[in-house]
């Protein structure tokens, strides 16, 4: 029989949305549709459309009457949209209209280019392209749709439906020893972070929608590439906005990642103001992932909450010598200049030892045996003693300008800093955009107030408290770190390493063109995390 296409919003007769069941495997790439059974996308286009669009198509049978269908849904990214119901004779004529259809709204309305060194389609001169849209949890579809996931996030049989087998894990696991036990504040704080980043993150894409891994590392790719490019546009807007390339990588990340856009917004362009916040996102997108992946975007707390990672975390009190001295130095490292902070109030203390990572820190200290720094500028508000130190490791820090400094972040971000330490570009462009001034680096504070501004503080200068966890405080990271001889930048620049010779790069209050010292390494190397402290202020 021919396929028959009811109405929109008919249902079938004496059928309910639940009544229909729908299969795997899901469409993970564009233009590949044989074998799959269900795909969802996203077109994303600014040129006088301000449209943020999804669509949804799946083959689908009825539990009334075993009548096979393909169902799609359409509409503005964040809404229900509509819907639409085909009749087919037969599961074989069921699959090929969905694939004419997925193709149809795909590849035949979009052409493929090489952006940061991936292929990446592209729409068409005057085409609305739909790219595939690969999600962990989907938020548009039949009820059944639930059960369909992609391989890369969780356990599937053959037919791409949910299994009761264990999940799948994000990361390999990189020991075989016994999983570290954790205390119950360790525990209660990771629940709370880990369920705050799922929060986070279907609030920011308005809906249920999670996604993969794979979703995410391509965008991460695709930034690297708008921020290439904006080296080469330069920082106006509305140049940014004009430039044909860096308008179809924007267009590339919001239809892969579907991202919140309110119609009328327009700071959407991946340029000078938007590619920090963007990489912070996907930091926490990932947090959600990794968290509905060890279940514990649920009720029940589960016992490894760093999904495998070898780390060693435990709650600190004010009768341990760690946590003695942080609570009597950290409050005074500062020299209070921002006015609207107040005093901090410690809430709770971590100390925490990231296992894989420490034998390039140590590594990194040795490399600076027999060398001799000379005059060299160090952070202000260092301890007169590192009372959480060997005598031995206080001296070795001193001669390589190894010191406490201060990383603040939004708390739906903390859990993947915990389990992998502080992200960097895969491609380190030379570029000064807002957040990262002097280039793709770490940024350090050595008063505990400049670092207070990227924190979920409620009012804070650039996070503007987005990312907090309910029922907690704000959260900042002390870490030890490799300052060695630093490069005193006479202004903002987007460096990529030191300068020969130099060890880091420095802005400096006075020197530099900024109001506050900020240290920035691009080496991650040279970075320990060392603690985590939950406050007010």
């Amino acid at each position: 029989m021919a396929v028959k296409k009811l109405s929109r919003k008919e249902l079938p007769s004496g059928h309910t949305l639940a009544d229909f069941e729908c299969f795997g495997p899901p469409a993970l790439k564009d233009g590949q549709f044989d074998d799959t059974m269900i795909a969802d996308f996203g077109c994303f286009n600014q040129d006088g459309k301000d449209s943020n669009k999804f669509y949804h198509a799946a083959v689908v049978k009825s539990k009334v009457n075993g009548t096979w269908y393909v169902y799609l849904q359409w509409g503005r990214t964040g809404t229900t949209g509509d819907i639409q119901f085909w009749e087919c004779g037969s599961k074989e004529e069921a699959v090929r209209a969905y694939v004419k259809q997925c193709e149809s709204k795909n590849v035949r309305r979009g052409v493929f280019k090489d952006i940061g060194g991936r292929q990446v389609l592209c729409g068409k001169p005057g085409k609305d392209c739909y790219r595939v849209r690969p999600a962990a949890k989907r938020d548009v579809g039949l009820p059944d749709a639930e059960n369909i996931v992609h391989k890369d996030t969780d356990a599937t049989a053959d037919d791409g439906k949910t299994t009761t087998a264990s999940k799948k894990k994000t990361k390999k696991k990189t020991s075989r020893k016994p999983k570290p036990k954790f205390d119950a504040h360790t525990l209660q704080l990771m629940h709370a972070m880990n369920q705050g980043a799922v929060n986070y993150t279907r609030a920011s894409i308005e809906g249920g929608h999670i996604p993969t891994q794979a979703a995410i590392d391509e965008a991460r790719d695709l930034l690297d590439a708008a921020q290439q490019r904006v080296g080469k546009v330069g920082d106006d807007a509305d140049d940014q906005k004009g430039d044909t390339e860096l308008v179809e990588i924007t267009n590339a990340v919001y239809g892969l990642i579907p991202k919140t856009k309110r119609i009328g917004d327009e700071n959407w362009i991946l340029g000078s103001n938007n590619i920090v916040g963007w990489r912070s996102d996907l930091d926490a997108y990932e947090n959600a992932l990794v968290a509905v992946n060890i279940g514990d975007d649920a009720t029940e707390v589960v016992q490894d909450p760093f999904d495998g990672a070898r780390i060693e975390m435990k709650h600190m009190t004010d009768d341990t010598r760690e946590g003695d001295f942080i609570r009597k130095w950290l409050p005074q490292a500062t020299a209070n200049r921002h006015g609207h902070v107040g005093r901090m109030r410690i809430l709770n203390m971590w100390a925490f030892r990231q296992t894989d990572l420490m034998p390039r820190f140590d590594q990194m200290l040795e490399s600076f045996k027999g060398r001799r720094l000379g005059a060299i500028e160090r952070p202000a508000f260092q301890p007169d003693a590192r009372h959480d130190l060997s005598a031995a490791d206080q001296k070795k820090f001193h001669k390589t300008n190894t010191s406490l400094l201060f990383h603040g972040t939004r708390s739906v971000n903390v859990p993947g800093i915990l389990r992998e330490g502080l992200r960097m570009p895969k491609q380190l462009v030379g570029v000064a955009i807002t957040g990262a001034m002097f280039g793709p680096g770490s940024y350090f504070a050595d008063d505990w107030k400049k670092s207070d501004g990227y924190t979920s503080r409620p009012g804070t200068y650039w996070a503007r408290g987005g990312g907090h966890i309910q029922g907690r405080g704000a959260f900042m990271f002390l870490a030890d770190v490799v300052v060695g001889k630093p490069f005193v930048a006479p202004g903002p620049r987007g460096y990529t390493s030191p300068p020969k010779g130099c060890d880091s790069v420095a802005g400096l209050r006075g020197k530099s063109g900024v109001q506050n010292n900020e240290w920035i390494t691009f080496d991650t190397s040279n970075i320990n995390l060392r603690y985590l402290v939950e406050y007010e202020a």
